[in-house]
């Protein structure tokens, strides 16, 4: 049962905390054109242990996703296209 109501929000984009300015504005033109979304703290952003040695704070860098209901999926994705032509 769970796993259905996981499966109903896709993210669609992934920043991190402190460059989520874009994924803001995202969200307010996707709010404003009707599409079903929200902004979740989606937890650390890290690198592969091999990858992440002596990096220190890489691993520790918050991230914020941006999910969009599975019905709007597309016409979110076509919004979005349109905000880069």
């Amino acid at each position: 049962m769970l796993n259905f109501l996981f499966k109903r929000w896709t993210s669609i984009m992934i920043e991190t905390a402190n460059d989520c300015y874009n994924l803001k504005e995202k969200y307010a033109y996707l709010k404003a054109n009707n599409i079903r979304c929200k902004m979740k703290n989606a937890g650390y952003m890290g690198m592969g242990a091999e990858m992440g040695m002596g990096m220190g704070s890489t691993s520790n860098i918050k991230s914020v996703s941006l999910e969009v209901y599975y019905k709007d999926v597309e016409k979110s994705q076509q919004l979005l296209n349109n905000i880069k032509q």
